[in-house]
Order: structure tokens, then C-alpha cells, then sequence
């Protein structure tokens, strides 16, 4: 915008200049002798210029080119008009607007590397978040003495009292290993960050190849952790509302994946090509429905619940 204003700015001062030019060829002898006089005081006030006041003169180039000012700066005025000077502030003009609208451009593609470096560091400052809440639920859960969790829970769910007992001392080594992989990121100064997810990722992800999906489901709920995810609210005009999807609805499955916590989501959503169209397993109340949802956001808030498989 104050380029734009520039442009006009610097358009109205030359068509001003061009129209004094043109009223001085029509004028009578008496004004022009005016102006002829008032051009010699400023050539005597140029040639009284002091040493000093030439050496910066001669560090500040005019736009145009210093040959061409000076020669028109030293040729007579008259009363005819010149049209060299009137063609010296054509050229000069075009000069001005070239430059002003490549301006335009690099202000054009700088404001486009912003807005892109602005949704990075909101996409990064989300996943941060999603991050960091799953590492303090991991810490929550880690902080549960596996010999206290309800055997009964375990046999409620459908395990023998050998799987309990190994389940729980299961438990005891994932945490412990757990609890090395924090001291030891600590020490070395990479705790909270993608590696150190990454490898508590993999931690709880052998614990799920280990036991299979529907076993790892029995387990988390035996274990009093979250295995599901619900549907806390549906954003306006976003795919989850267009498709129909509704505030206590449970995400199953997404496309092949079961889906235990915000890490499955998020890894399911990213996976494979962005827009393509996947099903999605959706429980609701006693309802098994699937929808059709492209890969991506859905624009859903959620929640992470623990239910009896």
C-alpha cells in the first residue's frame, strides 16, 4: 500500500513539473525572464558549491545517470520549451514505476515466505503439544505400581492367572525401561525431543506386536490406561461435520489401524497419500458405523477414555 502511495505521490510532483514547463512555452517574454533569472541564481548557487558540498554531490548518482542531469542541468533554459527535459522526466518516471513494482514483487513473495514460516511453527508448536501431553500421560501411567494393578481386572477381561502374573512383570520391565530411556536422554540433553518420542514410541509399540490388537486393547483396560479415543466436539464445515460425525463418538479404526491413543491417530492421518479417501470405524452408542473420510484432519477434538473391551 505506501508503495502504491509513493507511485501516485511521485506521479502528481511530475505531472506538475510537465505542466510548469508547458505553461513556461506559452507564457509571455516577462515571465520567462523570470524564470530564466531564477535558473542562472541556481546555476550560480551550483558553481559557488563548496569542496566539501561536491564530494558528497558526487557520492549521491542521480537515478538517470550523472552525464545526462549534468548536460541538461547546464543547457540554457529558453522560452520555447524543452522537450528534452520533458523526455528526461518520461524516462526518469518509468525508472521510478519499474522500480516501485518490483518492490511490489519481492514485498509480494516475502509476505508469501511468512505466512508459510507461520504455519510451520504453528504445525510444529501443535505437534510439540500432542507430544508433550502424551509424554506427561506416559509418566502418569509409568507412575502406576504394576503391583498394585487389580488382578481381578485381568481375569475379568478374559486372562488366565499365568498371563496376569507375566503381563504385570511385563509391565515392571517397560517401565524400567522406560525410566532408562528418560534418565538417559536427560543426561545427554535430547529428553522432549522427536528421537526421544520416537524411541517411548517403540517401547509401547513392542508391548502392542507382543500381544496383538485385541489383547493390547484388553490389556490397557486391564491395566486402568485409555484405550480409546473419543469425539469431544466437531468443528464447523470441517470433513468430520460434512461426513457426520458427532460429539461421543469413538474412533475405532482408521483405514487398517486400531486406533489405542493420539500417537495412532496422528501416525494413521499422516500415512499414505494426503486426500485420499479411507474408511474410518466409528463407534457410537451400540452402533458399528463406517464413514468415508479423506486422509487428513478431520477437525475433531479429542479426549483419550478407558472402556471394557
Amino acid at each position: 500500500m505506501s508503495a502504491r502511495l509513493i507511485l501516485m505521490a511521485l506521479m502528481l510532483v511530475i505531472g506538475i513539473v510537465i505542466g510548469v514547463f508547458a505553461m513556461d512555452s506559452k507564457a509571455p517574454p516577462e515571465r520567462n525572464a523570470g524564470t530564466i533569472a531564477s535558473v542562472k541564481t541556481a546555476a550560480t548557487l551550483y558553481e559557488t558549491r563548496t569542496p566539501a558540498q561536491d564530494e558528497v554531490a558526487s557520492r549521491s548518482p542521480h537515478p538517470v545517470g550523472n552525464e545526462k542531469t549534468t548536460a541538461l542541468l547546464a543547457k540554457p533554459a529558453n522560452t520555447t520549451g524543452d522537450p528534452d527535459k520533458v523526455a528526461f522526466l518520461a524516462e526518469l518516471l518509468t525508472q521510478e514505476v519499474s522500480k516501485l513494482r518490483r518492490l511490489e514483487r519481492s514485498l509480494a513473495a516475502l509476505q508469501n515466505q511468512v505466512r508459510q514460516l507461520e504455519t510451520a511453527v504453528a504445525d510444529r508448536t501443535r505437534q510439540l503439544s500432542s507430544e508433550q501431553k502424551a509424554d506427561k500421560d506416559g509418566q502418569t501411567e509409568a507412575a502406576k505400581d504394576p503391583g498394585k494393578v487389580s488382578e481381578a481386572r485381568f481375569l475379568a477381561v478374559g486372562f488366565d492367572p499365568d498371563q496376569t502374573a507375566q503381563l504385570k512383570k511385563r509391565i515392571s520391565e517397560i517401565e524400567m525401561e522406560r525410566l532408562y530411556l528418560r534418565h538417559r536422554a536427560r543426561r545427554e540433553g535430547w529428553l522432549r525431543t522427536p528421537e526421544y518420542y520416537e524411541a517411548v514410541r517403540e517401547l509401547r509399540q513392542g508391548m502392542k506386536e507382543e500381544l496383538g490388537e485385541d489383547a493390547y486393547d484388553r490389556f490397557l483396560f486391564a491395566s486402568e490406561r485409555p484405550n480409546r479415543l473419543l469425539v469431544k466436539s466437531v468443528m464447523e464445515s470441517s470433513p468430520a461435520e460434512q461426513t457426520g460425525l458427532q460429539p461421543g463418538d469413538i474412533i475405532f479404526r482408521y483405514d487398517d489401524s486400531r486406533i489405542f491413543s493420539y500417537r495412532d491417530f496422528r501416525d494413521a492421518t499422516t500415512r499414505g497419500e494426503m486426500g485420499e479417501t479411507v474408511p474410518v470405524e466409528i463407534r457410537r452408542g451400540g452402533e458399528i458405523l463406517e464413514v468415508q473420510l479423506p486422509r487428513g484432519p478431520l477437525g475433531v477434538r479429542l479426549d483419550r477414555i478407558t472402556v471394557q473391551p
